[in-house]
């Protein structure tokens, strides 16, 4: 008497196919990160860590079918693997170099598990960039900024909210800056909150406009936040804090970088398979009862409209004493194929047929590689990667400086005589304070140029020979009131003849003491041949900076009292 045998064993991989429109969403995959950032500008943008957290939910969306053998293979991106981990049963994580492998045993209806992992090596998705005019303003006085958001991700980023807030360290009911010339080139901004807030908004950061920049100015408006103890000095003060809120939602990447390797698989128990196994007769050109006929088939038996894809079926028949596949008599392997989800339309193939068996009886196997069609064609499987913001800031910061600030401008007009030259030296106290008595304005007329006109009488002078040879003039300006006060500025005005061949040039200097510069560059200290004499004492470690704003350089120098 023949014997059949028949064993089912189910592997899972996936295979592309064309699913029909009735398909049932099966899984949902479900990524969300929230991301925080601590940067700080203070003339140079300093990143500080990423930190975050990222969670993924997969979720068994069928009404009443079990998914079994769930396998979804990541790319960790740039999170660390090392930090992915789950705390739901039935389930294991995998890491395999930049891959993470989640496998859950089985997923009832309506079921989610949750897999966690850590940002702390995640990239930014959004990098900050700021600049400013100047890194360093006096009390009352501004500043232009320029702070641009770039797309640091493959994924569009949307819903983009920038918050800048002002500081107010002293908490005295005044901000400490004012916003003001808002003008972003990518969407729109609104400046609040009696000018202490700018709110800019842009609705994506895509591939064709991956970077916005944001132009305003920054006024300094609570001077008692900013006195110093030290009069005339510079200190490092918080403007503000800008935080930031978006979104990065798509189906393919999160934005930290994690996608899928490939499609997911997962099987339920809603098919059958059959291995029906025939002796064959003389009608089939069978001879002596050895030769046998095997017709697999694979049947959707389930009851929510659910589509399989079969990657492999493999069928191959040994005798009862070997039954491992590599002692197999013959084998035979078949084309993937679908299962739809009709009853009416299982999957089978032509019947396979093996002659001449030797002895006992063969034994036929079947061995079948399926699973729900969760392709991104199937129709069954919905992913959704979600990147936001937890706490991403950027912190600014800005030099104040409490105390006189002293700027000279030197203009040069050709007279209507030939070869003459009016100069007029602009003295102005730009900062919050007053100077003190004593404010020493130097300028030199070179070789090859002659005094003709003084509108200004000097205090003093000496031949110099570097950085240029002439003679050097200075004049004592006294006390110049605060900006904003009468008696802030000041003008010295002379007219010089040029002789032979002369050079224009050389004229383009001027000097002021005290001095103090900060990171602003002087030229080089002047040499003279004797000592010079001025009619009153300077205090040594006053400070001022001196601004040229024409063609001129600076000749930075500190002089001792008469006789000192």
């Amino acid at each position: 008497m023949n014997k059949s045998y028949l064993m089912t064993i189910v592997l899972m991989l996936v295979l592309l196919s064309i699913v029909p429109v009735s398909a049932t969403d099966v899984l949902d995959i479900e990524v969300t990160e929230y991301i925080s950032v601590a940067d700080t500008y203070n003339g140079t943008m300093a990143n500080g860590p990423v930190s975050g957290t990222g969670q993924i939910n997969i979720t068994n969306t069928l009404s009443s079918t079990t998914l079994y053998d769930i396998s979804i293979n990541f790319n960790s991106g740039t999170t660390s693997p090392a930090t992915w981990s789950t705390t739901s049963t039935d389930t294991n994580v995998t890491v395999q170099g930049s891959n993470v492998i989640v496998h859950i045993n089985y997923l009832d209806a309506g079921s989610s598990v949750l897999v966690n992992y850590s940002l702390s090596s995640a990239s930014r998705p959004i990098i900050f960039s700021e600049s400013y005019t100047s890194n360093m303003i006096m009390v009352n006085d501004s500043t232009n900024a320029t702070l641009t958001l770039t797309r640091n991700t493959t994924a569009d980023i949307t819903g983009i909210t920038l918050i800048k807030t002002a500081a107010n360290i002293n908490s005295n009911g005044a901000y400490d800056f004012n916003f003001s010339n808002d003008n972003p080139d990518l969407g729109s901004s609104v400046i609040t909150n009696n000018n202490a807030t700018i709110t800019w908004t842009i609705a994506e950061l895509n591939s064709s406009n991956p970077n916005a920049t944001l132009y305003f100015t920054i006024s300094e408006s609570d001077p008692d936040a900013h006195n110093s103890s030290t009069p005339q000095s510079s200190q490092e003060f918080d403007v503000g804090n800008a935080s930031l809120a978006f979104t990065i939602s798509n189906t393919t990447i999160s934005g930290s970088g994690i996608t899928l390797n490939e499609d997911p698989t997962a099987t339920t128990l809603g098919f059958r398979i059959n291995l029906q196994k025939n002796q064959l007769g003389t009608s089939e050109n069978g001879t002596g009862g050895d030769d046998w006929g095997f017709t697999p088939e694979i049947l959707n038996i389930d009851t929510e409209n659910i589509n399989y894809t079969i990657s492999l079926v493999t069928v191959y028949v040994t005798n009862d004493t070997n039954l491992n596949l590599s002692a197999a008599f013959d084998s035979q392997t078949y084309t993937p194929g679908e299962i739809s989800n009709s009853v009416n339309n299982p999957w089978s193939a032509s019947e396979w047929k093996i002659y001449d068996f030797p002895d006992p009886v063969p034994v036929g196997w079947i061995d079948v590689d399926l699973s729900a069609n969760l392709t991104g064609a199937g129709g069954q499987i919905s992913k959704l990667y979600l990147t936001t913001n937890d706490s991403y800031v950027l912190r600014e910061k800005i030099f104040v400086i409490n105390g006189y600030l002293i700027e000279v401008r030197k203009i040069i007009t050709k007279n209507a005589t030939a070869d003459y030259y009016d100069i007029s030296l602009w003295i102005h106290n730009k900062g919050n304070l007053k100077t003190p008595p004593t404010v020493i304005v130097y300028d030199i007329i070179p070789t090859n140029f002659t005094s003709v006109y003084w509108g200004t009488a000097y205090d003093g002078s000496q031949a110099v020979v570097t950085p240029i040879q002439g003679m050097a003039y200075w004049w004592n300006v006294s006390t110049l009131e605060a900006d904003g006060i009468p008696g802030n500025q000041t003008y010295i005005n002379y007219t010089i003849n040029g002789v032979g061949i002369y050079h224009m040039t050389d004229l383009f200097i001027v000097g002021i003491d005290p001095t103090y510069s900060l990171t602003m560059q002087c030229t080089p200290l002047l040499s003279i041949s004797n000592k010079l004499v001025m009619g009153a004492n300077i205090e040594p470690l006053l400070c001022i900076i001196t601004i040229c704003v024409l063609l001129f350089g600076y000749m930075c120098k500190r002089k001792n009292g008469k006789g000192s």
